[in-house]
């Protein structure tokens, strides 16, 4: 999803999309229709006028680099490119069309630094695979390299590996009676490139409930959002420390009232996830245990 949103984003800044036009000035009006013809001669003469009127345009600096590449006028590209950059106009993408120009320019050393520079964006393989011009670089020995730490920076939550002990399937009994039987089965397991965390509560005599678990990156924290079939709910957010991942947060009990809750789930061993759910009525002075439990893994 992320992938395709991303795309989206950077399609809606390339191209003329509809309503779009009206809220342009005429120049950007024509120079647009320019573009979308593929008359790289008359773009780039428009988008040039363009921003020597208004040198903050940055879709425009682009867009001249864009007709100037078609043209081969490589050196004029390189400086369009760069004010679109210094504009932090869809910085990665400049930075990538940086790396090639250089590299269609034979500066190896250049086209790898811009490449390094688009990499700390974050981009996929994908994005890369049909850029012709990128060819001179696929055979440095950095380059897996690069692209590695650009998929890392892309997914930065392939780097938090707190809660990895979670993903499994357990077998839920009480923390202190591990030999009477189970009472329920969670499932957990991880989707969207390994970066959400799905869980799948299903209670022995009937009870259904689900969460996603996610490393929020704007908050740099970990959130958990749940609900059941009884349309409970619970909003979590928290952190790895002393052992577990400990959660704070909130839920509506049967009056509509906010609870304030702390859901402790602690990577007892490699087997056991010692889980115990708390509230309190006095805004966290004294917490009342709501549930404790011995998740077993399932092998």
């Amino acid at each position: 999803m992320r992938v395709r949103a991303l795309f989206r984003s950077v399609l809606v800044a390339l191209s003329v999309v509809p309503g779009a036009a009206m809220a342009q000035s005429p120049a950007m009006v024509r120079a647009d229709s320019a573009y979308q013809r593929h008359d790289w001669s008359t773009a780039a003469s428009l988008y040039s006028a363009i921003v020597r009127g208004d040198s903050a345009n940055g879709r425009a600096w682009f867009r001249l680099g864009a007709s100037l590449t078609s043209q081969r006028r490589w050196q004029g590209a390189v400086d369009a490119y760069q004010h679109a950059v210094d504009l932090r106009f869809l910085p990665m993408v400049a930075e990538l069309r940086l790396s090639s120009t250089y590299a269609q320019m034979q500066d190896t050393p250049t086209a790898v630094a811009h490449f390094r520079k688009a990499a700390t964006f974050g981009f996929l393989t994908s994005q890369i695979a049909d850029d012709s011009a990128l060819a001179p670089l696929r055979s440095l020995p950095e380059y897996a390299a690069i692209v590695k730490a650009a998929e890392d920076a892309y997914y930065p939550c392939h780097r938090q590996h707190d809660f990895d002990y979670w993903e499994g399937v357990f077998t839920v009994t009480p923390w202190d009676k591990p030999d009477t039987p189970s009472f329920g089965t969670v499932t957990n397991t991880r989707q969207y490139e390994g970066c959400v965390f799905l869980e799948r509560w299903e209670a022995t005599g009937g009870g259904r409930g689900m969460s996603m678990v996610f490393y929020d990156v704007n908050r740099q924290k970990w959130r958990m959002i749940w609900n059941d079939e009884l349309n409970s709910s619970n909003d979590f957010e928290g952190e790895y420390r002393d052992g577990g991942m400990r959660f704070l947060g909130w839920f509506i009990n049967s009056a509509g009232d906010k609870i304030l809750a702390s859901n402790v789930l602690m990577d007892a061993s490699p087997e056991i996830v010692h889980h115990i759910l708390s509230t309190s009525a006095d805004s966290g002075k004294t917490w009342t245990v709501r549930s404790d439990t011995r998740w077993t893994r399932q092998r």
